[in-house]
């Protein structure tokens, strides 16, 4: 990368998803140490998220097979990405009793954190097309946690039913974060991230809702959280206090 033409290669191809994970890596640990190009790199993938978007939205039976192709290979290829969501119809385990609720702190948000625009295209890209995230092994798993300085734990849900389909780091202008969708066996996805903080603080559970997604943040010390999903304000914020209280354990 140390090349113009290499680094301008590789960009390009990141943005495409046609790097491997190696090359990946590399470029994203470039533009984290390289913010002005992280953010041209934002605007770019925006452009082409919204071609993505006009070719869904003009998408019908009796469109060219083309267009179609199209609409499916942008949908494929572009990472983040965004979709609208459908409506998911979700049942969550007899443990989730009501009492859970009263010991949940949130409150609404109109902004979120300044990264919530890369969390909700991460998390809406995956919803649809888990595919587009590379697989976790524990080798990649305490990778990924090392890049953004931060002790490797990750949030173990299998008790409601969801398990990690994968992982990736996400540049923004706080710097790198990391991405962790979980699937059930009905196919909902709930995405958990996580950015190391410079400055220490404590800000408790808040929520936001963003084209039907709600999204919790709250941090810890150094640590920033947040959760992302299609499901109810309350079985999402209950999900929140679980974690919240299985990652402060460690």
């Amino acid at each position: 990368m140390h090349k113009e033409i290499d680094l301008d290669f590789e960009l390009h191809a990141y943005v495409d998803g046609d790097l491997d994970e190696e090359a990946m890596a590399r470029v994203e640990e470039y533009l984290a140490r390289n913010p002005d190009t992280a953010a041209k790199v934002r605007a770019y993938l925006r452009q082409k998220d919204d071609l993505r978007k006009f070719a869904r939205a003009e998408a019908t039976e009796k469109e060219p097979p083309a267009l179609r192709a199209l609409a499916r290979k942008l949908a494929r290829r572009l990472k983040p990405g965004s979709i609208f969501p459908s409506r998911l119809a979700v049942v969550m385990p007899v443990m989730f009793a009501a009492g859970w609720l009263g010991h949940v702190a949130y409150a609404p948000l109109l902004e979120g954190p300044e990264y919530t625009n890369e969390v909700l295209q991460a998390h809406l890209l995956t919803s649809t097309d888990p595919a587009e995230i590379l697989p976790l092994s524990p080798e990649r798993t305490a990778k990924l946690f090392a890049r953004i300085n931060e002790m490797e734990r990750l949030p173990d849900l299998h008790q409601f039913g969801f398990e990690p389909i994968g992982a990736q780091l996400i540049p923004t202008d706080e710097g790198m974060v990391l991405h962790v969708p979980y699937r059930d066996s009905s196919g909902t996805v709930i995405s958990w991230f996580l950015l190391h903080d410079a400055d220490e603080a404590e800000i408790r559970r808040t929520i936001l809702h963003r084209q039907g997604v709600s999204i919790v943040s709250w941090q810890h010390d150094h640590s920033r959280y947040v959760m992302a999903s299609a499901l109810a304000d309350e079985q999402l914020s209950q999900l929140a206090e679980f974690v919240d209280r299985a990652t402060d354990n460690f």
